[in-house]
């Protein structure tokens, strides 16, 4: 399982240096985190509403969902840009995209798509795009979408999501609400000690045996916990990450976790077939 770590040099801008050069602020475990409700003077968005949800048997979520299909969005339908998204919309993706910073995330406010499409000349699409930017207690909220194309072996794509307001080892869980559609998935998070060992290796041994871009994997097992993406409706279902759970897959090297070395979350595709891929994604609580 590889991930952006076996990119060239703008893979490695958004998905390594970013982690190397932010300064986190250790916030107080005292208390469970959540996101707060919206204001009265500022309404949510309709697509985004804090409305409830009707009344009967119908599954009540933070925006009234009633377990109706997702809605798919194909990564050929919309616009790219490599602009960084401040705004929400789900007719253009990118990259990268940064919400409110009054509000983001209570992980931090920068999210990125990264995948194949750069190492080994993949082919594999990789975006994301901004739907709610963190206004009215809601929470920054982004749609992961693309695509995994062949021949490329093991194709693969990821969301990462920086850590620049809050210190893991304060708390015991990461609370998530996630929507998508029913694939398997992997929540990971790097250790600055994996990203910094495996970059030396790069730069020591650029190529393999076979004169081929080495991604030198063995430093990039990271600690993380499987999870399926929603069910395929548009309900927001909740997910927790229990960080004293966190394992290894079993392929690189065996290190221990250290939650202090962690500045970013990622969740990765696991299946390697082509296909196309969606998942959306806000952070709820810490506790």
């Amino acid at each position: 399982m590889l991930d952006e770590v076996c990119s060239e040099d703008l893979a490695v801008k958004r998905a390594l240096a970013l982690a190397t050069t932010i300064a986190c602020a250790t916030p107080e475990p005292a208390v469970p985190l959540t996101l707060g409700a919206p204001s009265a003077e500022s309404p949510a968005p309709a697509s985004e509403s804090s409305a409830a949800a009707p009344s009967g048997d119908a599954p009540k979520t933070l925006d009234g969902s009633t377990g109706g299909p997702l809605k798919r969005v194909a990564i050929t339908s919309v616009r790219m840009t490599e602009d960084v998204l401040h705004e929400g919309t789900d007719e253009i993706a990118s990259h990268v995209v940064e919400c409110d910073p009054s509000f983001g995330s209570l992980l931090g406010t920068h999210w990125y798509a990264f995948g194949d499409d750069e190492c080994y000349q993949g082919a594999s699409v990789s975006a994301v795009q901004l739907l709610h930017n963190g206004r009215d207690g809601l929470g920054c909220t982004v749609r992961w979408l693309g695509s995994l194309k062949t021949p490329f072996p093991d194709p693969f794509a990821g969301l990462g999501h920086d850590i620049t307001r809050a210190q893991l080892s304060a708390f015991k869980a990461i609370r998530l609400e996630i929507r998508g559609d029913g694939r398997r998935y992997r929540a990971q998070f790097p250790m600055e000690e994996q990203l910094r060992q495996g970059a030396i290796a790069r730069t020591d041994a650029p190529r393999d045996a076979e004169g081929k871009l080495d991604c030198h994997e063995e430093w990039f097992d990271f600690y993380g916990q499987d999870l399926v993406c929603g069910d395929g409706t548009d309900v927001w279902a909740p997910l927790t990450l229990n960080l004293a759970a966190l394992r290894q897959v079993g392929f690189g090297k065996s290190l221990p976790l250290k939650l202090d070395d962690v500045k970013s979350l990622q969740i990765v595709t696991v299946d390697h077939d082509a296909h196309d891929f969606q998942c959306e994604v806000r952070v709820v609580g810490l506790e």
